[in-house]
């Protein structure tokens, strides 16, 4: 029984350094990529996992595809991509649900990830990145072979590593959001110095235009 307590606490505390360790990492980087691979890896090996993936939702918001996978079939979960309300994930994505499965094999919602193996022992668990309201991926783990079953802590953990993946993909927004803004009003400012100095229409027309073309990446532009 002491042992067992020990191995529980021992746990939890490395549980609680990840999570502190991932977010020491939002608070220092804006690259979302790196924080999203330090929270995949932390799942796999805390949670005794054989294969670990965050799920991005796509522009249209109707797939979820892979964007950092660790672990067994990376290749193969990569590849990949899962319907909004199709399969275990999908369906647990568009209810915005966090949920652990020990009998993957007999759950009907389950659909089979192309390249990947398929055993009649499989365990998963899979939990929301929610910015408020709005759904911006999932945070699923799997357990293939002889391992134990996922519990209500390990849920719990899985949850927190979720929430501190959605505030790095919240904060990259953000500061998307903020750069691009900066870089238009510093446009219009320039536009804006330009005109002061010309009274020639055409001049000034196509220096708009070119700040468009630049700004807007775009091929043509018509005034």
């Amino acid at each position: 029984e002491n042992a067992r307590l020990y191995q529980s606490a021992q746990r939890q505390a490395g549980e609680m350094a990840a999570l502190a360790e991932v977010g020491r990492d939002i608070a220092s980087t804006l690259e979302t990529t790196a924080v999203l691979e330090s929270i995949s890896d932390s799942a796999l090996n805390l949670l005794d996992a054989t294969s670990s993936a965050v799920f991005l939702v796509s522009p249209d918001g109707k797939h979820l595809r892979p964007d950092v996978v660790t672990g067994q079939d990376a290749d193969e979960i990569k590849a990949s991509s899962i319907e909004i309300g199709v399969g275990i994930i999908g369906n647990l994505a568009a209810d915005k649900k966090a949920e652990f499965l020990n009998d993957v094999a007999n759950d009907p919602r389950g659909i089979h990830i192309p390249g990947t193996p398929q055993l009649s022992e499989e365990r998963m668990m899979a939990a929301p990145l929610l910015s408020g309201d709005r759904l911006t991926g999932m945070l699923v783990v799997w357990r293939l072979g002889e391992k134990p079953d996922f519990t209500a802590n390990d849920l719990q953990f899985l949850d927190g590593l979720a929430r501190q993946a959605a505030i790095a993909i919240e904060n990259a927004s953000l500061f998307e959001n903020s750069s691009r803004r900066a870089a238009e009003m510093a446009a219009l400012n320039e536009i804006g110095t330009e005109i002061s100095e010309t009274l020639d229409m055409e001049t000034v027309l196509n220096r708009i235009a070119g700040h468009a073309m630049e700004k807007l990446r775009a091929k043509d532009v018509v005034v």
